[in-house]
């Protein structure tokens, strides 16, 4: 993903992110404005991915640290136990990341990057499956929207 990204005009790319990281705003809005700044869509959509996936990685990758947080930390880990008594159940366990991936997959408040890494996280699941489960899913949601930027897809039917 990061490949792309590098190839774009870093202004555009900086204002995307600026814009994306806004409170209020989020991937749809992200895809949108960054067409509105001159990209192509895709490239929006790669952009918006590779955000995603850096807010991803960051988050699964540290997570350790939140529950050194004096108030966070110990109810985190109240969560982590609660999660480990239901996640013994095999069922759950093999739908644990189809879970996140269709939680993240819907463009809506609260289920960006950084709350799916989250939670995650807290149901106990290894870092390297959650940064790869939210970064598909961003990466798929992002195609999409931006084909919905393009014209290629049509919300009426």
């Amino acid at each position: 993903l990061g490949i792309p990204v590098m190839l774009l005009d870093l202004r555009v790319v900086g204002e995307l992110a600026v814009f994306y990281s806004a409170v209020g705003t989020g991937s749809v809005s992200a895809i949108f404005a960054g067409v509105g700044l001159g990209l192509h869509p895709l490239s929006a959509a790669f952009v918006v991915a590779y955000i995603e996936s850096i807010y991803s990685s960051f988050i699964t990758i540290h997570y350790h640290l939140l529950l050194k947080i004096p108030l966070l930390g110990p109810l985190l880990a109240k969560y982590n136990e609660k999660a480990k008594k239901v996640l013994n159940r095999p069922i759950v366990k093999r739908l644990e990341l189809m879970g996140i991936f269709s939680l993240m997959f819907i463009p809506t408040f609260g289920t960006g990057a950084i709350t799916m890494s989250l939670v995650g996280r807290t149901l106990g699941i290894k870092w390297w499956k959650v940064w790869i489960t939210v970064t598909l899913a961003s990466a798929i949601r992002s195609v999409i929207i931006a084909g919905i930027a393009a014209g290629f897809i049509s919300l009426v039917i």
